[in-house]
């Protein structure tokens, strides 16, 4: 598909170039500075003084034919001129007919010049005042953004009212040339773009690389919208205000040398159980010895521990958290290398968590709670198996090996109804990313499918780049080195495909809709590589279909990351993402040749 609105496509780096100055919109938040969004009030300001300076010069101009005078009888004023003093007679007389009506023609002007400079002129992308575009569609976009790699899932979150949807990613900046960087150097954060145009809206950084964020489960400030909760790799649990980018709160799990990275999950949701209306959290952290096998209980309002955790001695090490509809929570318990089941009521963990019996309330009405979905692929699991259903076919997706130089991958497309499979691709050196679905109804009939990506290496793609000095990578890169030897950098040049995968009743196509060229570099010790940067694991889940206007129909967002040189010198090697935007229902018309597609 081409964009067609490429023009839109400006630099908006993360360092000093962060927002986009050729544009009518503005940086509304920087690193921990979280004030809201507030309306542009100059030209307000600005017109008020001027209504105070016309208020004067009438004063004046009224003062200026009798102020000279002081009263002294009747109608009789006395002038004081130097050391001469003289009497004269005047007639009061109001304000002529002209002169009023000027009057209130003057103060109604400045009325109107202020109403309309603050909610009559169009406001910007950015601004707080209401939309006047009623309807206003999102267009096709496509931008880039310099020095940041956008990882994980995209979520989507309420902008500003009358304005549609916003996406907000994780990103993680240049690791692997961060001694050319010559900026103010952002190492991790969460980033929100504006879904109309795909503007910088915030940006907040984090002292440490975030692992999953999730802005759908928890209204933390009760304003009627859920706000995002990011988890970090070392543990770190907070939320964030989608719209502004403010810190709601932020609480970290003890030591955070001390927790096995793997470990860190994402917390599971609980019901409101200590009445502040809003749902709590319960979450693994470290017990008193150290060891990650602590149930903690916070509140989902302030990010506060409610009580004290309660340690499952039981275990070394626990994660993978779930509640079912009787609120018995069950995990996953590690000890001497092996994983046994958990189990224990809800009504029991809090009596041990606060020493008060839980409400009656929370008992009598079971509920299921939304959690933290866990999409895509593991990492550094070598045989995957997942089967994506849609619109009466499921399409599975198998994983084998591990890339770039033992892996292997089958898609394929299963009717059962109509016993009938449909081989999508197959390959060796393949990687098959999770896929995003879609649903269509026209007035012919109704059209299902996926759009899917994947990466493709060839045998040439593993080109030897140079030996790296230790000390030149960030601390992050170096923790992962264990050898005495010098790191090898290897640069490496794969393929993105996007394949669109159509069905209707009686057709199944498949399109090759895009195909990128992208830059790997990866950290190699022993053959084995250690940290790649775009890492595979973080680019899987960059498809979403959503409605970010609000208009019933679906927009396709996608997102990729690779390094870009104009003379392969390493000093101008460029860490790039780009973001592209399409509005799916009419990228999908010009498919005219399928039956259902219009």
């Amino acid at each position: 598909m081409v964009n067609s609105d490429t023009s839109q496509g400006v630099y908006a780096p993360l360092c000093q170039t962060m927002s986009d100055s050729e544009s009518e919109e503005e940086l509304l938040h920087r690193n921990h500075q979280h004030a809201r969004l507030q309306p542009k009030s100059t030209n307000a300001v600005r017109t008020a003084s001027n209504l105070t300076r016309i208020e004067n010069h009438l004063m004046f101009s009224t003062t200026e034919i009798l102020g000279n005078y002081t009263n002294v009888t009747g109608n009789e004023y006395e002038r004081t001129n130097g050391t001469s003093t003289w009497t004269n007679t005047v007639t009061k007389e109001g304000m002529s007919g002209s002169r009023k009506v000027l009057f209130f023609l003057s103060i109604g002007l400045c009325v109107f010049v202020i109403v309309g400079f603050l909610w009559l002129l169009p406001c910007s992308d950015t601004a707080t005042c209401s939309s006047g575009e009623k309807g206003a569609k999102t267009h096709n976009w496509l931008r880039d953004y310099e020095k940041i790699e956008l990882k994980g899932v995209i979520n989507t979150a309420a902008g500003l009212k009358g304005r549609g949807k916003n996406l907000i990613f994780m990103y993680r900046s240049d690791r692997v040339f961060v001694e050319f960087d010559e900026g103010e150097h952002h190492t991790n954060g969460i980033i929100s773009l504006i879904g109309r145009g795909g503007q910088v809206g915030w940006y907040d950084e984090m002292p440490e690389e975030p692992k999953s964020i999730d802005c759908s489960l928890v209204d933390v400030n009760k304003n009627g919208q859920p706000d995002c909760l990011v988890v970090g790799q070392m543990g770190q649990l907070g939320a964030l205000d989608p719209i502004s980018g403010e810190w709601l709160w932020s609480w970290r799990a003890g030591n955070a040398s001390k927790i096995p990275e793997d470990s860190v999950d994402f917390p599971l949701i609980l019901p409101d159980l200590n009445g502040d209306g809003v749902k709590d959290l319960l979450q693994i952290g470290l017990s008193e010895g150290n060891q990650h096998n602590g149930l903690t209980l916070i509140s989902g309002a302030t990010g506060r521990i409610l009580g004290k955790s309660y340690t499952v001695a039981e275990c070394e090490c626990i994660h993978r958290l779930a509640i079912d509809r009787d609120f018995r929570i069950t995990l996953s318990c590690w000890r001497n290398e092996s994983s046994v089941a958990f189990s224990k009521s809800l009504e029991d963990l809090y009596q041990m968590w606060t020493n008060t019996p839980l409400r009656a309330e929370i008992l009598t009405k079971p509920e299921t709670i939304e959690q933290h979905r866990l999409l895509g692929q593991r990492k550094n699991t070598e045989n995957q198996y997942n089967i994506y259903p849609v619109g009466g076919k499921e399409l599975i997706v198998e994983n084998r090996g591990k890339c770039p130089h033992h892996c292997n991958m089958t898609v394929r497309l299963i009717d059962e109804k109509h016993n009938h499979e449909l081989l999508i691709r197959n390959g060796s050196g393949v990687y098959g990313m999770v896929p995003t679905s879609l649903s269509l109804n026209s007035s012919r009939s109704a059209v299902s499918g996926f759009i899917m990506k994947f990466w493709e290496w060839t045998p040439a793609s593993g080109e030897f780049f140079e030996s790296r000095r230790r000390r030149e990578f960030p601390e992050v890169v170096r923790n992962h080195t264990h050898s005495p030897l010098e790191p090898i950098l290897r640069m490496r040049v794969l393929r993105e495909v996007v394949l669109m995968i159509l069905f209707n009743a009686t057709d199944t196509r498949v399109i090759n809709t895009s195909q990128n060229n992208i830059v790997q570099f990866c950290l190699e010790e022993h053959g084995e590589e250690i940290f790649c940067q775009p890492d595979l694991n973080y680019q899987e889940n960059s498809l979403l279909i959503a409605d970010l206007d609000d208009d019933g129909s679906q927009e396709l967002i996608s997102y990729y990351t690779t390094f870009i040189s104009s003379d392969n010198e390493k000093e101008n090697w460029r860490l790039i993402t780009y973001v592209q935007l399409l509005r799916l229902e009419s990228e999908l018309a010009k498919l005219s040749d399928f039956e259902g597609v219009n």
